[in-house]
């Protein structure tokens, strides 16, 4: 029965490691989150908070940081919208974190 038990955690852990898409959040919820919180309508206009985040950038590290861990086979498993949502979604991080480092 330990033996079982042994390689039933083994087991366990090699699905958890091994297949993609568990650690990748395409729903962007902590990503909209951010947004929500330092992009506002001003009538016609939109504003960043670009201080705010300078500030504050864990949420945007914490972002940049998943869109970094994503390997290429994970990539290549997605569909052709995930990925597309992906590589606009890490090209608008990475845009503000640039323009916050010289903020």
């Amino acid at each position: 029965m330990r033996n079982f038990k042994t390689g039933l955690l083994i087991l366990l852990g090699l699905v958890f490691t091994c297949v993609p898409g568990y650690a990748f959040d395409h729903q962007y919820r902590d990503y909209d989150q951010l947004l929500h919180s330092i992009v506002v309508s001003k009538g016609l206009q939109t504003v960043v908070k670009y201080g705010q985040l300078k500030n504050d950038p864990a949420a945007l590290d914490k972002f940049v940081s998943s869109i970094e861990a994503v390997s290429r086979s994970e990539y290549d498993n997605w569909t052709k919208e995930q990925q597309l949502a992906f590589l606009i979604n890490a090209y608008n991080a990475l845009t503000l974190k640039l323009v916050i480092q010289h903020y």
